[in-house]
């Protein structure tokens, strides 16, 4: 075979191909509210059937897919040749042996495509969890009637910063000092509280000791007798 002519088979197989998945994944999808799972399409002799069917996985992490192929009498099909796709590639990005990697938070479809016929599985992508909490300073020192502004952060595993997350902020004691949810805490009265940030249950704390209001003058009446 000619340069060309393998050049122009190759075009040929690339574009079937592609085709042929994205029609599988929108037969897939529209027909996902029927009787058959959207994870085990049967179409003509053969069923696609992806492990996990429908999976949850963070931001930055991957999972792996596995494919069973049967054919119309149940037989399981061994080293078929699978063509794997994404839904939306910048959510989820898939590769040739079914490694999924998460990108976006997001829903999409990973489908493997064997001989023009399609399975479907459904990966959930949620933001990276909390894995550590930290309240800055970690120790305050307040005069009655004063307040300060803490501070605090989250991070993923990797110790890297994670933004817009829920924050909730307690104190141990209320009466000695309060806070609320932007982390400023006002002395009441003298004594000492805990304040506590807390992010996805992870928390970190900052100890406030409150003290009197310092006596800045002392006179005697009358200043003789």
């Amino acid at each position: 075979m000619s340069a060309r002519a393998r050049s122009l088979t190759r075009r040929w197989v690339g574009a079937w191909v592609g085709a042929a998945t994205a029609a599988a994944i929108a037969s897939a999808v529209a027909c996902s509210d029927s009787t058959t799972a959207p994870e085990q399409r049967k179409t003509g002799d053969l069923t696609i059937t992806l492990s996990p069917a429908d999976a949850q996985v963070a931001v930055g992490s991957t999972t792996t897919l596995t494919v069973k192929v049967t054919d119309a009498n149940g037989v399981e099909i061994r080293n078929p040749q699978v063509f794997w796709s994404s839904e939306d590639t910048a959510l989820a990005v898939v590769s040739p042996s079914g490694v999924v990697l998460a990108k976006q938070p997001g829903a999409v479809h990973i489908a493997a495509n064997v001989s023009g016929h399609a399975g479907l599985a459904k990966l959930t992508i949620v933001p990276k969890p909390v894995a550590s909490v930290a309240v800055t300073p970690a120790t305050a020192r307040l005069v009655v009637g004063t307040s300060t502004d803490l501070t605090v952060s989250v991070a993923d595993a990797a110790g890297q910063p994670l933004t817009g997350r829920e924050v909730t902020w307690t104190t141990s004691d209320a009466n000695v000092a309060s806070v609320d949810q932007n982390g400023r805490v006002t002395a009441i009265a003298p004594g000492a509280a805990i304040v506590t940030a807390t992010s996805e249950g992870k928390s970190a704390s900052s100890a406030i000791t409150v003290v009197p209001v310092a006596v800045g003058a002392v006179s005697i009446a009358p200043a003789s007798a």
